[in-house]
């Protein structure tokens, strides 16, 4: 139920660890989850009709996928990983699933000013 939420802060956390020096496997498992949330979070942005969020969190998906990996310099990928971590940082504010909302406000009913919706 919580996947969304955890999985991108899972995902921002492991491509700002991304910065440092890494085995080449590390690199492929960031491109697996990476894309995994960035897809899955794509659809949730189609459920909730969010159109520049599905282009984004889309092409987020197809950059980082690990079966025909788009490659390009260490210092462009830095760049990159950066703006994805703060783009999906920033979508947590903005799709969320439904029913992790609701438990989210049942739990914590006095937050709704911590739930923006764009």
């Amino acid at each position: 139920m919580y996947f969304p939420l955890i999985g991108r802060i899972v995902a921002a956390g492991m491509l700002i660890w991304a910065l440092d020096d890494h085995p080449y496997d590390y690199f492929t498992f960031l491109r697996i989850i990476v894309c995994c949330v960035a897809g899955y979070c794509a659809v949730l942005a189609s459920e909730q009709q969010k159109d520049p969020w599905i282009w984004i969190l889309g092409g987020i998906a197809v950059l980082f996928n690990p079966i025909i990996p788009i490659h390009m310099s260490r210092e462009t990928w830095r760049v990159i990983d950066i703006a994805v971590a703060i783009v999906l940082l920033v979508s947590f504010f903005s799709i969320t699933d439904l029913r992790c909302r609701s438990a989210f406000l049942a739990m914590y009913p006095h937050s709704q000013f911590l739930l923006i919706t764009f």
